[in-house]
C-alpha cells in the first residue's frame, strides 16, 4: 500500500514535530529529519539545505518541505527469465520454499501449481500455438499460453524484486482460469508492460549469462498440452 504522511515521522533534531504545524524554537543551528521508508527515497528542500540543515535568527519563520518519491522496483521481461537458466532457479526455488501458494494458478484444479522447475520452464518455452504432439491450440488457449509466459515472469519478479503486487498477480490468475478470452489478453497486455517497465533498472548480484539451450532441455512442455 501506498504510504501517507504519517508513515514518516518528522523531526528538528531529536523533537518530533507535526507535518504542516508551526513550532517555535530558539535561535540556533537545527537538522529537520525523518523516520524513512523502505521503497521511498526522500528530498529535502524549502529554507533547508539538502541534508535537513537550517539556522533561525531571532523572528525568523522558515519551512521545510521533506518529499518523498516511490523508488521505482527492478523487473525482467519474460525472455529474461526464460532464458536465465540457473537465475531463475534460484529464484523459483526460493519462492516455492518460502511462498508456495504464490505458484497455485486456478484454485479448482490441483494441476494448476507450478511445483517444479521443469514445469516451470516448460510454461515459459511451450509454442503459444500448437501442443507438442503438433495439434493446434484453440484460440482461448493461445490467449492463456500469452498469459501464462507474462504471469511466471510477473510472480518470478514480485518474488525477487518485490515488484508489481498480488492483485495484480490474482486477477491474472483469475483471467487465465476462466473462459473469456478478451479478459485474458488484456491481462496479457498489462502484465507484459509490467514485466517491461522496470527492465533497465541495476540490481544485484549479477544474474550470470543467459543459457537458453539449458533452458530449453530442462523444459517440461508436456505439461502445458492441457490448459485448464
Amino acid at each position: 500500500a501506498t504510504k501517507v504522511v504519517s508513515d514518516f515521522p518528522l523531526f528538528v533534531n531529536s523533537n518530533g514535530v507535526t507535518s504542516g504545524a508551526q513550532n517555535g524554537f530558539n535561535a540556533g543551528s537545527y537538522t529537520v529529519s525523518e523516520t524513512g521508508q523502505s521503497g521511498y527515497s526522500a528530498v529535502i528542500s524549502g529554507d533547508c539545505a539538502s541534508n535537513g540543515a537550517v539556522t533561525l535568527t531571532v523572528g525568523d519563520v522558515k519551512s521545510c518541505t521533506i518529499t518523498n518519491n516511490d523508488i521505482k522496483p527492478a523487473t525482467r521481461t519474460h525472455g529474461f527469465w526464460k532464458n536465465h537458466f540457473r537465475y531463475t532457479s534460484s529464484v523459483y526455488g526460493s519462492s516455492r520454499e518460502h511462498n508456495p501458494l504464490i505458484w497455485k494458478i486456478c484454485s479448482n484444479t490441483s494441476e494448476s501449481t507450478i511445483s517444479s522447475r521443469t514445469e516451470l520452464f516448460g510454461g515459459f518455452w511451450a509454442n503459444i500455438a500448437k501442443t507438442t504432439y503438433g495439434s493446434r491450440r484453440t484460440p482461448l488457449d493461445q490467449a492463456r499460453m500469452q498469459l501464462m509466459q507474462q504471469l511466471l515472469a510477473t510472480i518470478l519478479n514480485h518474488e525477487k524484486f518485490g515488484s508489481g503486487s498480488l492483485d495484480m498477480i490474482n486477477n491474472a490468475k483469475s483471467a487465465y482460469c476462466a473462459n473469456d478470452r478478451s479478459a485474458i489478453l488484456a491481462q496479457a497486455t498489462i502484465l507484459g508492460a509490467f514485466n517491461e517497465s522496470g527492465d533497465s533498472l541495476p540490481f544485484a548480484p549479477n544474474p550470470g549469462k543467459a543459457n537458453p539451450i539449458l533452458s530449453r532441455i530442462s523444459a517440461n512442455l508436456a505439461q502445458w498440452n492441457s490448459l485448464p
